[in-house]
C-alpha cells in the first residue's frame, strides 16, 4: 500500500482482527439415564446426560438451564446449575463435553423429558429440542385419606372412601381394621376379612344417581356389631410394590335403640299430692313401652327400688 507523498514505496501494514463473542452453540438433547431411576416416599428421581454443543463463541459458560416436560410437553419443573470458571474451561478444551446431572421430585409412575440450554455472558442459546421420554418407577400407594361415613344403624356401620392416589401402579387391593377403643395396641385390631371386603364393597351410590361428592367413592358395611357403641377404623391400599401406610382413625357410633337419659323432670306438691311432669327424651327410633318413676323418703330407699327394678327387668328396662 502506497505511503501519503512517497510516491509509488508500499509497505506492509498489520491489523488484529477479533469477531464478535456470540451465544454458545445450542447443546445436545438430554438423555435420562433408565437405571438411575429411583421412586420412593411417593416422588421420584435419577439422572441425566447431554452434551454442550461444538463452539463456545468466546466466553465462559455461567449456567446451563433445564425444563422438565410431562407428557403433554407442559413444563412441570425448571430449574438450572452454575458452571464454574474451571469447568467452562475444561468443557472448552477437552474434547469430552458430556455433562452430567440429576433430579428430583417428578410423580411416580409418569412420563418425563428434559430440555436444556446453555447461558453464556452474552446470553442464552436456543432452547435443545426436548430428550426421549423415560417413565419414572412406581411407588406404593398414597395413604389414603380418612374414612368417612353417613350412614348407621343399631347393627353396623357403613364406611366409604375415595380412591387413593396409585404412584404409577393399580391399585390391587384394600384392607380395612376397626378397633373397640381409641388408642387400641396393635394387636388390639381387628382386620376386616379381605374376601370379604372385596366382595362387598360397593360403588358409592351404585345404582342411583350419585352427587359429584360421592362420584368414584368406595362404600362397605361392617356388621354384627353392638348397638349404641363407638368404634374405630382405618384403611390402607396396596398395589404391585407394596402397602401403602395407615390412614388417619375415624370413629363412628352405632345407633342407640335405648332412650336418651331424661334431663328435666319437674314436680309440684301439696300436703296429700305429688305431681311430676317431664318431656319426653329421645327414643332414637324405637318406640317407648313405658316410663318407670320411683320415689320414696330417702334416698337409700331410692337406690333399693332401682336395683328391684332392675332385678325384675333384667337388662333392658324396655323389657316386658
Amino acid at each position: 500500500m502506497p505511503g501519503p507523498g512517497r510516491g509509488k514505496r508500499e509497505e506492509l501494514w498489520t491489523w488484529d482482527i477479533c469477531t464478535i463473542a456470540t451465544e454458545a452453540d445450542i447443546p445436545g438433547t438430554v438423555v435420562i439415564d433408565e437405571e438411575s431411576l429411583r421412586s420412593e416416599n411417593y416422588l421420584s428421581r435419577g439422572d441425566f446426560s447431554f452434551e454442550i454443543g461444538a463452539r463456545t463463541n468466546g466466553r465462559h459458560i455461567l449456567f446451563f438451564e433445564f425444563k422438565i416436560l410431562d407428557e403433554n410437553l407442559e413444563v412441570v419443573q425448571e430449574f438450572k446449575t452454575e458452571v464454574s470458571p474451571e469447568e467452562s474451561l475444561r468443557l472448552r478444551k477437552s474434547k469430552n463435553k458430556t455433562i452430567r446431572g440429576s433430579f428430583e421430585k417428578l410423580q411416580p409412575g409418569e412420563k418425563y423429558c428434559i430440555q436444556v440450554r446453555v447461558i453464556n455472558a452474552v446470553g442464552p442459546s436456543f432452547w435443545a429440542e426436548p430428550g426421549p421420554f423415560a417413565r419414572m418407577p412406581p411407588d406404593v400407594p398414597q395413604v389414603p385419606a380418612p374414612l368417612n361415613s353417613e350412614l348407621t344403624s343399631l347393627a353396623f356401620i357403613e364406611v366409604k372412601w375415595k380412591p387413593t392416589v396409585e404412584s404409577g401402579a393399580e391399585i390391587e387391593k384394600y384392607q380395612i381394621r376397626m378397633a373397640l377403643r381409641a388408642e387400641p395396641l396393635e394387636e388390639e385390631w381387628i382386620v376386616i376379612d379381605e374376601d370379604d371386603l372385596k366382595k362387598n364393597t360397593k360403588i358409592q351410590g351404585e345404582g342411583t344417581k350419585l352427587t359429584s361428592k360421592d362420584k368414584g367413592s368406595y362404600a362397605y358395611r361392617i356388621h354384627g356389631l353392638e348397638d349404641g357403641s363407638m368404634y374405630y377404623f382405618t384403611i390402607r391400599a396396596a398395589n404391585c410394590i407394596g402397602w401403602s401406610g395407615w390412614s388417619e382413625v375415624s370413629r363412628f357410633m352405632t345407633k342407640n335403640s335405648k332412650p336418651s337419659k331424661l334431663e328435666e323432670l319437674t314436680a309440684s306438691c301439696t300436703a296429700r299430692e305429688l305431681t311430676l311432669s317431664w318431656t319426653p327424651p329421645e327414643s332414637n327410633g324405637v318406640e317407648f313401652l313405658r316410663f318407670d318413676l320411683i320415689g320414696g323418703p330417702n334416698r337409700s330407699l331410692v337406690r333399693w327400688c332401682q336395683a328391684a327394678l332392675q332385678r325384675r327387668w333384667g337388662k333392658s328396662p324396655l323389657k316386658p
